[in-house]
């Protein structure tokens, strides 16, 4: 993953270098096919979030676990980061709200015997919690068998802890939870946060097998509504 400064007007002056480089042997090699999302902590830090899969062969099992990353790009330490400088929150240790120590933090998904987890769509951001959508194949050798499982990832932004069951009665003081819940059959797309006028939101997610999931979203407050957007980072 990269990172480049592109603030001046001459093109002559821009810069580039490597933000993370995940782990690579010849029997290991985690892809990145979509655009990382990215943040602000309170310091107007940037965190950049992404995961890793082979989306040419989502059915691919023989690779090691894939992973979920949030890297701080706060231009201090190593360039590029890598996994050493982040803290692996994948425990349930480490569970927790508390804001990642090192350089930022990973997760480290599901592996099976014949099943390999993979982040295969672009992560999403809304009130403090990333949402991201990954696919695991069947851990079964019948080709006839059908689609693998889609799942939603819910976790807090700083510290990767679960999140799946916050809403403003549960809000993020309290103890973590799960970070994950089945959502349907096929491979699941991006999630996409819809915003009512009460500032409700709605997290929705399509699967190739055509299914649609949508649940409500930890939300501002009632008193916080929507009165325009803009983008931040294309």
């Amino acid at each position: 993953m990269w990172v480049f400064d592109v603030s001046s007007d001459k093109v002559t002056d821009w810069t580039g270098q490597t933000l993370f480089r995940a782990p690579g042997q010849p029997s290991e090699k985690h892809m990145i096919y979509y655009q990382p999302a990215v943040s602000f902590d309170k310091y107007r830090i940037p965190w950049v979030y992404f995961g890793t899969g082979n989306r040419e062969d989502p059915n691919e099992f023989a690779n090691p676990p894939e992973r979920f990353y949030a890297v701080k790009d706060d231009g201090l330490g190593n360039y590029p980061r890598t996994e050493g400088d982040l803290d692996n929150v994948t425990p349930d240790p480490q569970n927790t709200f508390n804001v990642a120590t090192k350089k930022g933090w990973y997760l480290q998904l599901d592996k099976q015997v014949q099943s390999l987890e993979k982040v295969l769509a672009k992560p999403t951001l809304f009130n403090q919690l990333v949402y991201f959508t990954t696919y695991k194949n069947k851990d079964t050798d019948d080709p006839c068998s059908g689609g693998g499982v889609s799942s939603l990832y819910t976790v807090e932004y700083l510290s990767g802890g679960g999140a799946l069951t916050v809403d403003e009665y549960s809000d993020l003081s309290g103890p973590a939870g799960a970070r994950s819940e089945e959502v349907g059959i096929g491979a699941p797309s991006t999630p996409v946060i819809s915003i009512s006028t009460k500032a409700q939101g709605s997290v929705i997610i399509g699967t190739t097998s055509g299914q649609i999931f949508s649940q409500e979203t930890f939300s501002p407050s009632s008193g916080k509504v929507l009165l325009y957007w803009r983008e931040v980072i294309p």
